[in-house]
């Protein structure tokens, strides 16, 4: 097994945060704290106005915890705060700054990767009343793989050990949101390939509960332009890490969705995602 053998390991937690509100932030900064097993050291890692210095932290009752800056870019952000980890971690979460966590997350993660020896896994996301958010997730604990990783897991609910980090190399800072590059997505995804690829044992775990409220939905062309950019990173994560045989498979299905598609929104959706995933795989961006 990974690291020092104990029943209550050294959890590290590393939040990067851009815009979020303090009110949002301190409820998951709660959450993490109420955990059956708390972790021993917090990274709040700020891309922006710092919103809750380390004083008010403290204030707060987060003595475990600490603000440090890093430039734009979410996979940018996520690395600084593994470097400017401390403690001797056995698992680190790597959770976005708007979401909390169920009071035994910390436990149930932990406890999965001892028992099957996974050196990754990712819980599932919900709204309130447990309803599924963003996608389907699977009712058992599955391995991921090439296959099913884009559909069996959701970064917010990240949980490595730290020999995958360490092998791995961290986030492409070339992928994901506020990135300097068209590809604004897929770099949690990417991550999981990665080390699939490198024989990690990898799983999703839909017991291992992780909550955000509703997004807000975005129609008109402000909807089209959202969809056709997140898709410009799941394409590039195509290009990068799968055959092309597979690749044009994920195409054939997607312009299968669009063809099938039963409603004007959902057209509009499955067109904007279809182009900008054809986009990330040929490794351009075309003019509107």
């Amino acid at each position: 097994m990974d690291g020092k053998m104990t029943s209550r390991p050294t959890i590290a937690v590393v939040i990067p945060t851009l815009g979020a509100s303090a009110t949002k932030l301190l409820r998951l900064l709660t959450s993490i704290q109420k955990q059956s097993f708390p972790p021993h050291e917090v990274v709040v890692v700020s891309q922006g106005p710092v919103l809750l210095p380390d004083s008010l932290l403290t204030a707060y009752g987060f003595e475990n915890a600490r603000v440090i800056r890093s430039e734009t870019g979410l996979s940018r952000a996520r690395n600084r705060g593994l470097e400017a980890l401390q403690c001797d971690w056995d698992i680190v979460a790597l959770p976005d700054d708007d979401v909390w966590y169920s009071d035994n997350a910390f436990e149930k993660a932990w406890g999965l990767l001892e028992r099957t020896g996974a050196e990754a896994l990712s819980g599932s996301l919900y709204l309130p009343g447990r309803i599924p958010s963003r996608h389907q997730f699977p009712n058992q604990t599955i391995d991921l793989d090439a296959s099913n990783v884009w559909s069996g897991s959701i970064e917010a609910a990240y949980f490595f050990r730290r020999r995958f980090i360490h092998g791995v190399g961290g986030y492409d800072e070339s992928l994901g949101l506020g990135s300097r590059t068209p590809w604004q997505s897929g770099e949690g995804t990417d991550l999981l390939l990665r080390g699939i690829k490198k024989g990690y044992r990898v799983l999703g775990a839909p017991d291992i509960e992780v909550w955000e409220d509703p997004q807000p939905v975005s129609g008109g062309l402000i909807g089209f332009e959202r969809h056709r950019k997140y898709g410009r990173g799941t394409g590039r994560v195509y290009r990068l890490r799968y055959s092309v045989p597979a690749r044009i498979l994920f195409t054939l299905r997607s312009i299968g969705a669009v063809v099938t598609a039963r409603s004007r929104p959902r057209l509009l959706a499955k067109s904007a995602a279809l182009l900008g995933r054809i986009e990330g795989m040929m490794g351009i961006c075309l003019k509107r």
